[in-house]
């Protein structure tokens, strides 16, 4: 798998990195669309290469992963348990999200570039008034932000408690919040460890949980509470369960 995957993934983090300045100039002549909406969808598109790449070696079952379960706009909050996960965010039926992640991918000069024209979020590195802007800015272009509230990669393949940002926001601004759990990438590549093995990989997008549920001062604590207890649920549930329901 190692000797597979690792080549195959520099080749085609290469070859899109060369091709993405030129592609980039012809879409934006021949479309008119902003370059930031065309970066994420060629991000999006290199997600989906990169887990064709992958496809051999795991087993993956996709759950809920439509139009239908993602009002817009809104926030999706993504359990993270391995580098893997971010792969997966291109199995969403969607292209045109901010993703928001700590300050370490902005600084892999492979990466960097693509990230910031894509207006991606380096969370440790802006403000709350700059996070709550970009929020902001997906709920009038009615968009999606993504957000992985444990902060960073489980170090045990157990669900962490959840920060509360992502739900401050959902109820500062009436954004849903969109829980989507990940299982399995934990035993593919978990923190720490450099090679990789088989595994299978449960992906599932569970019902949207709306902010007018909540109210008070304590309505983020509360609605955390409740998204954290959801997904804790349906973990369990695809882990002990063949079929991803």
């Amino acid at each position: 798998m190692n000797f597979w995957v690792y080549p195959l993934l520099v080749l085609w983090t290469l070859m899109g990195s060369l091709i993405a300045l030129p592609a980039l100039w012809i879409c934006r002549m021949a479309t008119g669309r902003l370059v930031v909406k065309i970066m994420r969808w060629f991000v999006w598109i290199y997600g989906r290469g990169c887990m064709l790449i992958f496809r051999p070696f795991i087993s993956l079952q996709c759950c809920d992963l439509n139009h239908e379960q993602m009002p817009n706009p809104g926030i999706i909050v993504v359990n993270h348990l391995s580098f893997f996960d971010t792969y997966l965010l291109s199995l969403l039926p969607v292209f045109d999200i901010n993703i928001c992640l700590r300050s370490w991918p902005f600084r892999m000069f492979w990466y960097s570039f693509f990230m910031r024209t894509a207006d991606y979020l380096n969370m440790e590195d802006s403000s709350w008034e700059e996070i709550v802007a970009a929020a902001e800015k997906v709920k009038q272009k009615e968009h999606y932000m993504i957000i992985f509230p444990e902060g960073h990669r489980s170090r045990t393949g157990k669900l962490r408690r959840f920060y509360s940002g992502a739900f401050k926001l959902a109820t500062e601004l009436n954004l849903p919040v969109l829980p989507l759990c990940v299982t399995g990438t934990y035993e593919l590549q978990p923190p720490g460890r450099w090679w990789m093995k088989p595994a299978q990989i449960k992906l599932k997008l569970l019902s949207p949980v709306f902010p007018d549920a909540y109210s008070g001062e304590r309505a983020h604590v509360d609605m955390r509470k409740d998204v954290h207890q959801q997904m804790a649920d349906a973990i369990e549930r695809m882990e002990n369960d063949r079929e991803c329901r």
